[in-house]
């Protein structure tokens, strides 16, 4: 097997979770030959069509189980390559249906709306 890394050979050099590990002998990084995370089977349409659902990130891991930090770290990776297709211009004016405003502590709340 070739090194990932610096493409010299490398050597079998113990086992884990049931797949062999290889050890590179110029750089001695380890590798395998196969990836055995499961995470990549799950597609990021599965991801967004469970969060325009209304699911929140634990329900989505439950689903999927998958940890929540990975649907974490996959929402914020998908998060990050949308586009804005119309930019917001600043000095304008925009119009607001309601607005719910939280003022005190929970036992004394009240909510002003505004039209």
């Amino acid at each position: 097997m070739q090194c990932h890394y610096c493409q010299n050979t490398c050597i079998k050099k113990g086992w884990s979770k049931n797949t062999q590990k290889h050890q590179c002998k110029t750089c001695f990084k380890y590798q395998r030959e196969q990836w055995v995370y499961q995470s990549y089977r799950v597609t990021d349409r599965q991801i967004i069509q469970l969060t325009k659902e209304g699911c929140g990130i634990r329900s989505t891991a439950r689903i999927l189980e998958f940890s929540s930090t990975t649907i974490i770290r996959r929402i914020l990776r998908i998060a990050s390559n949308l586009k804005r297709k119309t930019p917001i211009s600043f000095g304008q004016t925009y119009q607001v249906d309601e607005l719910f405003t939280y003022i005190g502590n929970k036992t004394t709340a009240f909510v002003l709306l505004t039209p």
